[in-house]
């Protein structure tokens, strides 16, 4: 008997015959087995509430709309922080939230997988390549990071339940849960075109006729780029300002910072003038080598890049601080204190500053003309080559940072193909699973996107690449599994 059970095991294992209830309980335990065994420093008991980023969400200013629309910051992660303050006050089981939530939007993106029709050997070795992507596993303690891939799970769960059941609750999660999303982390925005995307696919591939794929879009459209539209619209006349948040030329400008050489000074205008010639100052008075300047650098035959990504953060800051001492005549520390020029080695946080200046629209708008000013005048060929090599480093870096999972994808695949259960597909033609290949399409348009916009506004690492990249290997590799061995005789 005891024979005969295990290979029955053995059996169902190695052609994956479970039922839809029987995946969601092994994802379930799944995810049990790894809150275990990951590391106290992953998910501890306690976090840093006043270093880091931590300040500018938990003092949020949402005294009126216009400073909610004018912060540095979205309302998204305050607003889930105020809601969890109501129970506790010291979020010491804040990494645990994290964990929990972003577990449960696994589970439900599962079931909602294999409820609307997607195959189960793919929808399983997807899901389980999110849960399994450990580089989110070190922002369980941040903040914007998991619950921003949390909701878009979630949002996607919704997406594809709302287009086999129809219902109208479905479509306002869908939306709702959206437009949230790019409210937590703002760089999200690029999956208002994720669901048209993705019904343009799967009727192309199911050969509709084009006039319905356009009804279908503008239907689709409604439930993402049209509230992205409509709230930019808004928000535009009541703070004149153009965006989901003011901070992209707070970015743009570190960028300007390192290209900026004196004799670019004087093709600026009176105000920024004024404006280059105190950032110059602060360069000056940087650590090597966050002092050189470009000239400086090429004599010295330094790397440019390696610099620029080494002192990134320092340029951003000096540029911020700077426009925000011209407009708004204010500084960390006393006027003249010399402590102004490198601000943030000399307190925990800065967040507690950015929060207090308030409105950060104008600052933003001229940080912006700024930047583009240098940029576009005088330093175009470096920053396209910039961007270029950029894009490719941080593909590079995505899959990198992955390489765990992808050793554990390609021991699932050898596991198959040693237990000669599923069939090996020879003849390499893939089976009509137009809603998986449609998903895929969609997932790499995205996943173009937002690399193009983490390499035209930031340097290339893993915070920047790990939250909004969540899709791309673990859908590319449950689709490879599914490739090669999926039974044509069989439905599975």
């Amino acid at each position: 008997m005891c024979q005969n059970g295990s290979r029955k095991i053995i059996n169902k294992i190695t052609n994956f015959l479970f039922s839809h209830s029987e995946l969601i309980c092994l994802l379930f335990f799944s995810q049990f087995i790894i809150y275990l065994i990951l590391p106290d420093h992953l998910i501890p008991y306690q976090i840093n509430i006043t270093g880091g980023d931590a300040p500018s969400y938990r003092y949020f200013d949402f005294s009126n709309l216009n400073e909610i629309l004018s912060s540095h910051r979205t309302f998204g992660l305050p607003l889930i922080i105020r809601f969890y303050e109501m129970f506790s006050e010291t979020l010491y089981l804040w990494p645990q939230v994290n964990f929990i939530f972003f577990s449960l939007s696994c589970l439900f993106f599962l079931y909602s997988l294999l409820k609307t029709d997607f195959n189960k050997l793919f929808s399983f070795f997807f899901v389980i390549g999110l849960f399994g992507s450990y580089n989110l596993y070190f922002f369980f303690k941040g903040w914007t990071e998991l619950f921003s891939v949390s909701f878009i799970i979630f949002a996607t769960s919704f997406f594809l339940l709302s287009l086999k059941y129809k219902k109208i609750y479905l479509y306002i999660l869908t939306t709702f849960l959206l437009f949230y999303t790019y409210q937590i982390r703002p760089s999200f925005v690029v999956y208002i075109f994720f669901f048209p995307s993705y019904i343009f696919f799967k009727n192309l591939l199911d050969k509709i006729n084009f006039k319905i794929v356009l009804l279908n879009l503008i239907r689709i459209s409604l439930l993402s780029i049209l509230p992205f539209i409509i709230f930019i619209f808004l928000r535009m006349l009541i703070t004149d300002h153009i965006g989901i948040t003011p901070f992209a030329g707070v970015n743009i400008a570190g960028h300007a910072t390192h290209y900026m050489e004196e004799k670019d000074i004087y093709s600026l205008s009176t105000k920024h003038e004024k404006f280059a010639k105190g950032v110059i100052d602060r360069k000056r008075k940087h650590v090597y080598p966050c002092n050189l300047f470009l000239n400086e650098i090429k004599e010295l035959k330094l790397n440019p890049r390696k610099i620029k990504k080494q002192c990134f953060n320092i340029y951003v800051m000096s540029g911020w601080l700077e426009m925000i001492k011209q407009i708004k005549k204010l500084e960390p520390f006393p006027k003249n204190d010399p402590r102004n020029f490198n601000s943030w080695d000399h307190v925990e946080t800065l967040g507690i500053f950015f929060t207090k200046t308030g409105n950060n629209n104008i600052i933003d708008r001229e940080l912006s003309n700024y930047a583009w000013i240098i940029i576009l005048k005088d330093h175009k060929k470096e920053y396209f080559t910039w961007f270029i090599i950029s894009f490719y480093e941080s593909l590079i870096l995505l899959f990198y940072s992955l390489k765990n999972l992808l050793f554990f994808y390609i021991f699932v695949i050898i596991f198959f193909y040693l237990g000669k259960k599923l069939k090996f597909n020879d003849a390499k033609i893939l089976p009509k699973i137009n809603n998986v290949k449609a998903l895929i399409f969609s997932i790499l348009l995205i996943q173009f996107l937002s690399l193009i916009l983490t390499s035209l506004t930031n340097i290339p690492y893993i915070r920047a690449l790990s939250a909004q990249s969540i899709f791309l290997v673990p859908s590319l590799f449950a689709f490879i599994i599914l490739y090669f061995f999926y039974d044509k005789t069989k439905k599975i």
